[in-house]
């Protein structure tokens, strides 16, 4: 073996190149990190006693200001017309506004799914996946039990620009939305220079992202950008076209 490869192989041992991989073992070290705040099981405590139930009429401010223009009566005709469909989020982490929002066709797809799951339960003696079907896999591959079958909502935040093959997971949410399902999603697009392990930049364009969701089948019904945030990052409520 030569010098050089010797030499690279070190560097490569001290270096690691960024990667899907890489990134994983970055959000389990954050994740877990996070849920053993006590912020965190304050969360849990609040969603175990009820607090976040939009059937009791919680209504999630953050969710209303991101993706339905401030506006608590978009929010509410929305949460009529999911009522009794499917629903998917995709790259959850640790927790989902899709338990505030009830029912019983709920799917997640989340790496991280299982080990989430095995230590909120085994802290709190319960999960924020509980009743949930999840798929313990990435969300660059496609599951073909979801193709054509999420007809009322996808929810994606914060996710996309954790995976280098994050246009992969964009084609799989079109696959996996009927016509008329609503889709939301909002991302960093661009770190300003201060992308980790765990995040890559995709964009310093917003309007190339929204052409590409619109390419992908949807017509976008809001905007939302966070003013506030170091960066680029764009939101849309969407819905299936086609």
């Amino acid at each position: 073996m030569s010098f050089a490869t010797r030499l690279q192989r070190k560097i490569n041992q001290l270096f690691p190149k960024k990667t899907w991989q890489v990134s994983q073992q970055y959000e389990w070290k954050a994740t877990l990190e996070f849920m053993q705040t006590s912020d965190f099981a304050n969360h849990m405590r609040d969603y175990q006693i009820g607090k976040f139930d939009a059937l009791s009429g919680y209504r999630d401010p953050l969710i209303i200001k991101e993706f339905f223009a401030n506006s608590t009566e978009q929010y509410n005709q929305f949460l009529l017309k999911i009522e009794g469909k499917a629903r998917l989020d995709v790259g959850p982490c640790l927790s989902t506004p899709l338990r505030q929002w009830g029912g019983a066709d709920n799917f997640i797809i989340e790496p991280l799914f299982e080990k989430v799951s095995k230590f909120q339960s085994d802290k709190f003696g319960f999960s924020l996946f509980d009743g949930f079907v999840g798929f313990n896999s990435p969300a660059e591959i496609t599951i073909n039990s979801l193709v054509n079958r999420i007809d009322g909502v996808i929810y994606c935040r914060n996710c996309i620009d954790h995976s280098p093959l994050w246009a992969f997971i964009l084609a799989n949410i079109s696959k996996y939305a009927t016509k008329g399902c609503y889709l939301m999603i909002w991302n960093d697009l661009d770190h300003n220079g201060s992308a980790d392990d765990g995040h890559y930049d995709i964009t310093l364009e917003p309007k190339y992202f929204k052409n590409l969701i619109e390419a992908l089948g949807f017509d976008v019904i809001n905007e939302y950008t966070d003013s506030q945030r170091v960066g680029v990052n764009i939101g849309f409520l969407a819905i299936k076209k086609y």
